[in-house]
């Protein structure tokens, strides 16, 4: 926090403060987009598997998730490590 905005008041403004809250509130959400579209994209797979009744269809299905599990996590560390 500037020390400028709050020698006179003791009180830091509304515009550094609502400027620093939009930054938490954007970080907080880049950081748990990806855990979000994870939990999203599973929970497609995961209803069509729990109405599938064909053996080959659910084994395609389940391979497709694992595989969607393995690009997430790839991406997930891959970001990680850029940083």
């Amino acid at each position: 926090m500037s020390e400028d905005c709050r020698k006179n008041t003791g009180k830091i403004s509304e515009e550094i403060l609502k400027k620093q809250v939009s930054e938490l509130l954007f970080e907080r959400d880049y950081n748990t987009i990806g855990k979000v579209l994870e939990e999203y994209r599973k929970g497609e797979i995961q209803k069509k598997l729990d109405v599938e009744t064909n053996p080959e269809k659910q084994l395609e299905l389940m391979m497709q998730q694992a595989e969607k599990r393995r690009e997430l996590r790839r991406k997930r560390v891959s970001n990680i490590r850029k940083r």
